[in-house]
């Protein structure tokens, strides 16, 4: 009789394969939670990031001003109320009629009066030079800025410059009508705006007296007190000391008491912008060259101005600047805040925070579609929690270095990120115009990637 074979109650062998099996997958379960716990950590980090995009930033120097001018102001006694018959600014010879006197004529009449002649005067060009419907951009970008200044110059207070503006705005918008077609009849517009000139003209009394100019030179209605004490007579032999005199003369100086009630008559066309600035500051600009210049009452109205001189008391300095030109309704107040330009330049402005020191390069990490790269950076400048980086393409040669390149088939370039020169060295290529740079992250290193 055969007898059936009865296994142990402890199978040795049986139990050793169980529990291998369960201990490479307790193994198995430990390394995916470990792998997934560091990619989790890795890949899942909240980044912030931005697109490297060039843009042109300006270098200047900043403080109060002062202009001298060649003024001449006219003695005569104004009893009544002055109706200039030339603009401000305008060339006259010597015996011309520049001013009538009213007897009843208000200051807002007459800047009415110069306003409506300004727009005959401008549809009568329009007539000589046969103007019509054309490109009216240039006009609305003008108008735009105009509108922006007006809006920045109330806000700040300065009522002054403020009215400068109304009679460049309201050309600007008749500028826009013709070119956009809605003002034709050029010849209506004056024969109405004529008839209401004549009409606030008859307004204002009876003629009392008559300006004329004492000499030839450039005619402004308004003075200020100070023409006797800015002047540009000796500015060739001007020092430091004599400029400082000017100011604390005019400091203390009651101008009411000597303001000219006919107005002033400019000798020269060249005036000056005395800017006060440390010794330092000067060296950014060079005697001769032009620089371009925004005096706080003409924001809209940047000035090229040539450097004329340097005047230096050990740490303090007073930089002179000439100007031939004369712009039309331009506010010439003595005193203004002044940005005089010294050096434009253009790079990626990247926040220091994504500045990193990678292999021993300055530059930042970028996102190249999931993979994070190295790009290397040069620094211009580096202010207000940001640094300015140079274009790849203004990178100078020497910081550059020689650039390796690889084989590829039949092409040579530059190898990758990272990529091993041949002297264990790996090359970084330079920032370019849309990368998009990690501002901040932690973490990171070349060859990762990142999944949002």
């Amino acid at each position: 009789m055969n007898k059936k074979y009865k296994a142990p109650f402890f199978d040795k062998e049986y139990l050793s394969k169980i529990g291998l099996y369960v201990a490479v997958t307790i193994l198995a379960i430990g390394a995916i939670i470990y792998i997934g716990f560091h990619i989790s950590g890795n890949m899942k980090e909240q980044i912030s990031v931005m697109y490297a995009r060039s843009e042109t930033v300006s270098e200047s120097v900043s403080g109060q001003a002062f202009i001298i001018r060649d003024e001449h102001p006219i003695s005569e006694s104004v009893i009544g109320n002055l109706s200039p018959v030339v603009a401000d600014g305008a060339k006259v010879i010597v015996g011309q009629r520049v001013a009538d006197v009213y007897s009843s004529a208000s200051v807002q009449t007459q800047a009415k009066i110069n306003l409506i002649e300004d727009q005959i005067a401008f549809y009568q060009k329009c007539i000589d030079d046969n103007l019509s419907v054309g490109d009216s951009s240039a006009v609305s970008k003008q108008l735009a800025s105009d509108v922006l200044s007006l809006r920045r110059q109330t806000v700040n207070g300065d009522m002054k410059g403020a009215v400068s503006l109304k009679s460049s705005l309201a050309l600007d918008i008749r500028r826009l009508g013709v070119l956009t077609g809605k003002v034709t009849d050029f010849t209506d517009r004056i024969a109405s705006l004529t008839a209401e000139l004549n009409s606030l003209r008859s307004g204002m009394g009876q003629i009392t007296g008559t300006v004329y100019a004492p000499s030839s030179g450039y005619y402004f209605s308004y003075t200020d007190g100070y023409e006797n004490v800015f002047s540009s007579a000796d500015i060739d032999s001007v020092t430091y000391s004599d400029v400082i005199r000017m100011i604390d003369e005019a400091a203390s100086k009651d101008t009411n008491a000597e303001k000219y009630s006919a107005g002033k008559i400019v000798g020269s066309f060249k005036w000056y912008v005395a800017c006060k600035m440390s010794a330092a500051d000067t060296a950014n600009y060079s005697v001769g060259k032009y620089y371009d210049m925004v005096l706080k009452n003409n924001a809209s109205t940047p000035v090229s101005m040539k450097l004329y001189s340097v005047l230096t008391n050990g740490t303090d300095a007073v930089a002179l600047f000439e100007c031939s030109v004369m712009p039309e309704g331009f506010d010439y107040s003595r005193s203004q805040s002044y940005e005089v330009v010294h050096n434009v330049v253009e790079g990626f402005k990247i926040p220091i925070s994504a500045v990193r020191i990678h292999d021993g390069f300055e530059g930042v990490f970028i996102l190249d579609e999931v993979t994070v790269k190295f790009r290397r950076i040069s620094v211009i400048d580096n202010e207000n929690g940001y640094v300015l980086c140079r274009l790849a393409s203004d990178v100078p040669d020497e910081e550059k270095g020689d650039v390796p390149t690889v084989e590829t088939g039949t092409e040579t370039s530059a190898p990758e990120t990272g990529t091993d020169t041949g002297e264990n060295e790996p090359y970084y290529p330079f920032l370019q115009e849309n990368d998009i740079v990690i501002k901040i992250g932690t973490g990171l290193h070349v060859g990762m990637t990142y999944e949002p």
